[in-house]
């Protein structure tokens, strides 16, 4: 299992005979487009803020082998999770 403070965590997998379900951390924060969209704009330390969180999320996937399934630009930041509603912390790449 991969264990990153900017993923968001998966507990388990499961398999029947024409499914694959993935059991993983709940996020109720929304997502990064949401939180652009409530705030307008976002000030550039936000944004360096949470770039940092998305590079680092991301360098540790591929430290491990492993590619992430989108290409996290903007178009694609509904892959980009807050864990808390109305939380400036940590933001979970999913």
């Amino acid at each position: 299992m991969i264990k990153h403070p900017n993923i968001v965590q998966l507990y388990e997998t499961l398999e029947t005979d024409n499914s694959y379900y993935m059991v993983m951390e709940l996020c109720l924060g929304g997502d990064l487009m949401d939180r652009i969209c409530e705030k307008k704009k976002l000030e550039e330390r936000e944004v360096k803020k949470y770039m940092r969180q998305i590079m680092s999320a991301v360098e540790h996937l591929h430290r491990h082998g492993i590619v992430h399934r989108y290409k996290l630009y903007f178009s694609k930041v509904k892959y980009i999770k807050f864990k808390k509603k109305f939380s400036k912390k940590n933001i979970r790449v999913s």
